[in-house]
């Protein structure tokens, strides 16, 4: 079920009071280098290394860039549809960075691919946030007030829940890796993570 965009549409008035706040010309200076300099590195990666990792941080970099250029948009729109468009879209690919960065520590503490069952327990995490995009499940409307769209609860509990699980997958990971590498390993391990 799509959301109805029966509220207003032009929020300008947001707009001018985060270019009051904040200059756009800053926004595009710390966005774009950083999204096209992730993007250098992820394909010089991705050429000299085209193994599993070498595909991993790659598509950390490209989902990176990705989130970069979708939160520009968050800063210098003043369409509220297309505002509240990529605010869920900036959770998912926020959710999918935790994923890839929890996938490349386990692979380069491995040396092989994770297992079949832990790519679907990632996956069935993402999946409700992909399903609720552009739903009334996700956002419910747009507060004129404090510049934002409003979601609901259950997206709200959804996404901090699901970074935690990920941050606490995380830690473990570099935990537990650290702990069962040998001498020369620890320093890599800790330096990747």
């Amino acid at each position: 079920m799509n959301i109805e965009f029966n509220f207003i549409s032009n929020i300008q008035s947001c707009f001018d009071i985060v270019r009051d706040a904040v200059p756009v010309n800053l926004v595009y200076y710390s966005h774009i280098p950083a999204s096209i300099a992730s993007l250098i590195i992820g394909f010089f990666v991705l050429i000299k290394n085209k193994q599993l990792i070498g595909k991993i941080i790659f598509f950390i970099t490209l989902t990176f860039s990705a989130w970069c250029f979708i939160d520009i948009f968050l800063w210098v729109s003043y369409n509220s549809q297309i505002y509240m468009f990529f605010w869920v879209f900036v959770d998912i690919l926020s959710l999918l960075l935790f994923i890839l960065n929890v996938y490349m520590i386990n692979v380069f503490a491995d040396n092989h691919d994770v297992k079949l069952w832990v790519k679907i327990v990632w996956f069935v995490l993402l999946l409700p946030l992909v399903v609720s995009f552009g739903t009334k499940y996700a956002i419910s409307s747009f507060n004129l007030t404090e510049c934002l769209p409003m979601e609901t609860r259950l997206h709200s509990n959804y996404v901090v829940f699901t970074y935690a699980v990920m941050l606490a997958w995380f830690l473990l990971s570099v935990f537990i890796k650290y702990i069962k590498a040998g001498i020369n390993n620890k320093k890599q391990i800790l330096i990747i993570s």
